[in-house]
């Protein structure tokens, strides 16, 4: 009947928050752990195929451009607005903003990530096509 003064909705929408926040945190593992490389054996039908690296790389960059506008503009625009009010002392609102300042790499470090993962799978795949290519002339067999 509503007496919980809508706390059901805000448990509800923190337990989004924390299954989207482990989702990205798994997101960004993915670009550094082998199972971004190949489907782990837990996945049934899937198992130990490998991911292209663009099923991990296109998510990971739109996730890093979003990072980045949006702690830019959140950072951004908190000095001119009432997020540093609920703080009295300066040096208070010293410390939370040196604390927040770090998010402000968040969007570019897992940018940086996601070129090196990309440009290290797609070296990958040409050094090992590039293998099989010299292998066969070697050998003199053509695979058709």
């Amino acid at each position: 009947m509503g007496l919980d003064g809508g706390l059901a909705e805000e448990e509800a929408g923190g337990d989004l928050r924390v299954r989207r926040a482990a989702g990205d945190l798994a997101d960004d593992l993915a670009l550094v752990r082998p199972w971004g490389e190949r489907v782990p054996g837990w996945v049934p039908g899937l198992s130990g195929r490998s991911v292209h690296p663009l099923v991990v790389a296109v998510p990971a960059m739109l996730g890093a451009v979003t990072l980045t506008v949006l702690w830019t503009v959140a950072i951004g625009r908190a000095p001119f607005g009432d997020f540093f009010d609920y703080f009295s002392s300066p040096w208070t609102k010293a410390l939370v903003a040196v604390c927040y300042l770090p998010l402000l790499a968040w969007g570019p470090l897992l940018a940086a990530l996601t070129m090196s993962y990309y440009r290290r799978r797609s070296s990958e795949g040409a050094s090992s096509e590039a293998a099989v290519a010299t292998a066969s002339l070697s050998t003199g067999r053509r695979d058709q």
